[in-house]
């Protein structure tokens, strides 16, 4: 929880304080529209005030880029991520999407490629999804059955 009392999805801080790594924020979110973006922002202002480094975020977009903001999008260097400007506020910032991974499916599918395919196929079973036979899909569906399970117990 920050200062405003606002509330990340997830931040990953180096282990030490020597560290040349900057912190990370990962946000899943339905809809990325400027309200959104406004929001991700701050974020990664208090996460600069707290850290004294700027941020790297991650936001997952699990519906769709709002046309306002898809025109700010461009690909990076990350197979099947987009990059969204955010010299002012964070280190870089980068947007998985179902737009981005579309062109990048193959047999073994990147890390992140898998990552977003799991969050934007909304597929409720692993053998309902496309990519079943993939490792990390199967790592990611297991990993969600199982804390599941766990957190019914």
């Amino acid at each position: 929880e920050w200062k405003n009392v606002t509330r990340s999805d997830m931040v990953l801080e180096p282990k030490t304080a020597l560290s040349d790594l900057s912190p990370l924020i990962v946000e899943i979110q339905h809809t990325i529209n400027k309200a959104f973006i406004k929001r991700a922002a701050n974020y990664c202002l208090q996460t600069s005030t707290r850290y004294h480094s700027d941020p790297i975020i991650l936001i997952i977009c699990v519906e769709k880029l709002n046309q306002g903001t898809h025109k700010h999008v461009k690909l990076s260097k990350l197979p099947g991520v987009f990059s969204y400007f955010s010299q002012l506020w964070a280190e870089h910032c980068y947007i998985i999407s179902e737009e981005s991974v579309k062109d990048n499916f193959s047999t073994l599918l990147n890390p992140l490629i898998a990552l977003g395919s799991f969050f934007t196929n909304r597929s409720l079973s692993l053998t309902d999804h496309p990519f079943k036979n993939d490792p990390v899909i199967q790592y990611l569906y297991t990993s969600t059955i199982f804390q599941h399970q766990f957190n019914i117990i």
